[in-house]
């Protein structure tokens, strides 16, 4: 129990972080190659973040911050975007958290 603990403690520092980097309008820096190369690099830590914990347990987490980073990388790489969804049901976490109403991503 303690080892998976640390684990949501882990994925909640990361996916808060990313989160707070995409509000905040610091995400993106404007070079699509460094943009691509920096989200590929995200989303693969999202992928290994989220292996040592449950959809259940993320489920709160995921519903606040999942919705905003997909937007923001659907509006910025929307090829990128299906393979983050892809990502995110090979987790199985509930798609349709992605279609609930959110705050749109800053432009």
């Amino acid at each position: 129990m303690k080892k998976q603990n640390r684990w949501l403690k882990k994925y909640k520092w990361f996916i808060e972080s990313w989160y707070e980097e995409v509000v905040n309008n610091n995400y993106f820096m404007g070079d699509d190659h460094a943009d691509k190369v920096m989200l590929v690099g995200d989303i693969e830590d999202f992928r290994y973040f989220h292996y040592g914990v449950t959809s259940e347990e993320t489920a709160e987490i995921d519903a606040k911050c999942l919705p905003v980073i997909y937007e923001a990388i659907k509006s910025r790489f929307p090829d990128m975007a299906e393979w983050f969804k892809d990502i995110i049901k090979g987790l199985k976490i509930d798609l349709s958290i992605l279609e609930k109403e959110t705050v749109q991503p800053p432009q």
